[in-house]
């Protein structure tokens, strides 16, 4: 059994700087004998606020409020091919809650995808054009298209639109991406072509994330990620920094803790 525990610290910085006690936010344990996990969520005060199951189907079981019994289980169905073709949310009646459903093209590429919940049907229609690298997607509520979205790709470069039914543009995303395809930065924006956000991620020689960052330019707005590694799988710490006007006024540092019992 390999199993991990992540440790949370906050400091706030604004007005006054307050160190708040290491807490325990959140224990997974995995057997990798029979593909099976268990994570746990925990609130500050040291309750359980979320227990999330996995079998090795893949089938989760979430129980939102343990304490009390609150539970969900959402099942997957696949083809003879491991494509998931649907899932379906059940209560802790047993009872169905939602439920999607996923087709494929001869390609294995996900074509339709279409949700229920609540008596409303959300559809996602997908094309792909492989010669112009090219794919774009047509979202509906109930039967009314909403959104129109479209992604262009080089190796180096995806560019991605949001439009709505009249094909105005509601957002746009540039991505950049290094020789190996990892993503490197990303810009975002707005409906009138105005640059909104930045993220940039930088990778070390074994392409592991080390550092990365959220500018936001129309709240300005940074946020930066610094990771440290105790192997190339395994994170020792994660730290969070929050700026605003460019003054930092929150830090969260999660410390991870692995551990592997017989």
């Amino acid at each position: 059994m390999q199993n991990y525990k992540i440790y949370l610290t906050i400091i706030d910085h604004k007005p006054v700087l307050n160190v708040k006690p290491e807490i325990l936010i959140e224990q997974t344990s995995y057997n990798l004998d029979t593909d099976y996990s268990e994570s746990l969520f925990f609130n500050e005060d040291g309750s359980i606020s979320e227990r999330i199951i996995e079998d090795a189907l893949k089938n989760i079981m979430v129980f939102d409020d343990p304490q009390n019994g609150s539970m969900s289980t959402t099942k997957f169905f696949y083809d003879d091919k491991g494509r998931t073709t649907k899932d379906i949310e059940y209560d802790e009646n047993d009872e169905a809650i939602s439920e999607t459903n996923y087709e494929y093209d001869a390609d294995d590429n996900l074509v339709r995808q279409e949700y229920k919940e609540e008596g409303e049907v959300f559809l996602i229609k997908f094309f792909y054009e492989k010669e112009r690298n090219k794919v774009s997607s047509e979202h509906f509520t109930n039967g009314k298209l909403t959104m129109i979205q479209k992604k262009e790709m080089s190796n180096k470069k995806h560019i991605s639109f949001s439009m709505d039914e009249n094909d105005r543009q509601i957002q746009k995303w540039i991505r950049f991406l290094d020789e190996n395809g990892i993503q490197t930065s990303e810009s975002e924006y707005d409906e009138n072509d105005k640059l909104v956000k930045i993220f940039s991620n930088y990778y070390d020689k074994n392409e592991s994330l080390q550092y990365a960052t959220n500018y936001d330019l129309a709240e300005n707005k940074l946020t930066e990620f610094f990771y440290d590694y105790k192997s190339k799988d395994e994170i020792n710490t994660r730290i969070e920094k929050y700026y605003e006007d460019m003054e930092l006024v929150l830090e969260k540092i999660y410390r991870y803790e692995y551990s592997n019992n017989k």
